[in-house]
């Protein structure tokens, strides 16, 4: 702080508490630190608050010219995270080392604002300081005003930029199954609907004609526990597992057979898979097993990662139907009743 200012906001304070002269020396003094107090005691050693006051500016009067004043002001520019009244006062304080007048401050602090000429047009043409800090405060409305559309278009593009990359990355084709195009856009749409068991065209799995043994859905032998199922003419090479409470079928093969009721609001916790797993729904299934059907066997729907077997037969079908091990040879029949 100049010593001008330091010693005019002093003696706003002492016409506050109407100190005597008196009063003004001593606070004056007590007030001081640093060099300016060394030098009061040192050198100086004023009687009374005038000789004080006068030997205070003489000594730390500034040094600095107008023109580098001038200077100064001409490249102090506003930053972009101070207001336009932050700015005017810094540069005000600036202005107070030498004697510049109102109209030059003026122009200097409309030169520092970052902006077009147009933009800046209604902040010329102020007479006073307080004048133009009105128009300041006109601008800074304006300004805030004109962001909020493009804030609100920027938020617009990224929301339809995401919007598009997630449409691409769940595109499908359900006639031949690619992922690099849609159904409209298949180059094989022409020779009809794609069979993704025997992968010609013209027909759909369920109806495929080349369908035998070798059309089970991923078929894994395990062991002697494993029995084939049909369910909706697809032939599933399923496990028998006398310790599970319930019927698990994979997502991807329950997609295949294609269920006529489907509820995912039906979701458990599943204990015995690895790890616990949460279901994804369930779904009623009529299985045929040995020539016999077992009707609306109450089956959950996990992830493929949770199970390596394609279905797995649990407690509420087992205690329908009675499980001979013969020869090596799994067979099922159900329970007359």
């Amino acid at each position: 702080m100049s010593v001008q200012v330091w010693l005019q906001d002093f003696e706003s304070y002492a016409e506050t508490f109407r100190w005597t002269d008196l009063q003004r020396y001593v606070f004056c003094k007590r007030s001081l630190s640093g060099t300016a107090k060394l030098y009061i005691e040192c050198e100086a050693k004023p009687r009374s608050y005038s000789q004080l006051k006068a030997s205070l500016y003489a000594e730390f009067k500034p040094r600095i010219s107008a023109a580098d004043v001038h200077s100064k002001m001409a490249t102090t520019r506003k930053s972009h995270d101070e207001s336009c009244r932050e700015y005017l006062y810094k540069m005000i304080d600036i202005a107070s080392q030498a004697e510049v007048d109102v109209p030059s401050i003026i122009s200097y602090v409309i030169q520092g604002i970052n902006d077009s000429a147009n933009g800046k047009a209604i902040l010329y043409g102020s007479n006073s300081i307080q004048e133009f800090k009105e128009k300041l405060i006109i601008y800074e409305k304006i300004k805030k005003s004109e962001s909020q559309p493009k804030e609100k278009t920027q938020v617009a593009y990224a929301d339809k930029n995401k919007t598009m990359q997630s449409r691409i990355k769940s595109r499908y084709c359900f006639n031949c199954g690619s992922r690099e195009h849609e159904f409209h856009m298949c180059p094989q749409k022409e020779k009809g609907p794609k069979c993704f068991g025997c992968n010609d065209f013209g027909h759909k799995r369920n109806d495929c004609p080349k369908a035998t043994k070798s059309s089970l859905v991923n078929v894994v032998s395990v062991n002697n526990m494993c029995v084939p199922v049909k369910v909706n003419r697809v032939i599933i090479e399923s496990l028998l597992d006398t310790g599970s409470d319930i019927c698990v079928i994979k997502e991807s093969v329950m997609k295949i057979i294609k269920p006529m009721s489907f509820d995912r609001t039906k979701s458990i916790s599943v204990a015995g898979l690895g790890s616990k797993v949460h279901t994804k729904g369930v779904c009623k299934l009529n299985m045929e097993i040995n020539g016999e059907i077992y009707t609306d066997v109450e089956t959950h729907i996990v992830n493929d990662r949770c199970m390596k077997y394609n279905l797995l037969l649990g407690a509420s079908i087992i205690r329908q139907a009675v499980v001979k091990i013969e020869a090596g040879k799994l067979t099922m029949v159900k329970k007359s009743s």
